[in-house]
Formats: C-alpha cells, structure tokens, sequence
C-alpha cells in the first residue's frame, strides 16, 4: 500500500529540477520497448535541448498527456549534449515555466 503521509508535496519530482537526473532517466527510460512519459517532460527535454518551444502553452501542456520517447528521435541526445557542453542554466526549469506562462498569456 502507498503511504500517502510520505509522498512529496511539490508537483514535480525534485529530482527533476535537476537537469541532469531528467536528462539521465530519460536515457535510461528511452531504452524501454514503450518509453511513455508526461508530455510536460517531453517539453522539459526539448528546453533543455534547445528546442523551439514557441507555440506551447498551459492549455496545450494539459490536453496532451502521455507521449513515446520512440516518437521523438534525437530529443534526449539533443539534451544530453547541450547539458555535456554547459548549456543548460542552473535554473531551467524557473525560465521555461516563465517562457510558457508568457506565451499562454499571448494565447488569451
């Protein structure tokens, strides 16, 4: 049984603010004949590869739920890389929340 008293109170796992552990899973996870994940952490991945995130917003974040990684080719080694050469700020995850936010403002 799931003990409830103990489960973490943020809405992301701590973890993944962690540019690094995100990217090290997703690697891992990749490799798993389905590789579901939360479209969110498909965004996430595609931000700290560099990606255009142009056009996204909280209403599309929410709509779409699960994605394969097998449907992404290139997302994680896109990320791997920009996190190997330094590129990823400390706080990306604060800045592409702020980038979203502004562009569901536009989306109004």
């Amino acid at each position: 049984m799931c003990d409830l008293k103990n489960m973490p109170d943020s809405k992301e796992p701590d973890s993944f603010e962690d540019a690094g552990k995100l990217v090290g899973y997703m690697e891992i996870h990749a490799e798993t004949p389905r590789a579901l994940i939360l479209f969110k952490y498909l965004v996430w991945l595609e931000y700290v590869g560099g990606h255009n995130i142009s056009g996204l917003n909280r209403k599309s974040l929410e709509e779409r739920r699960f994605i394969s990684l097998h449907q992404c080719p290139g997302v994680v080694t896109d990320a791997r890389k920009r996190l190997d050469k330094g590129l990823v700020p400390k706080n990306w995850l604060e800045l592409l929340n702020k980038e979203i936010d502004s562009q569901s403002t536009l989306a109004m």
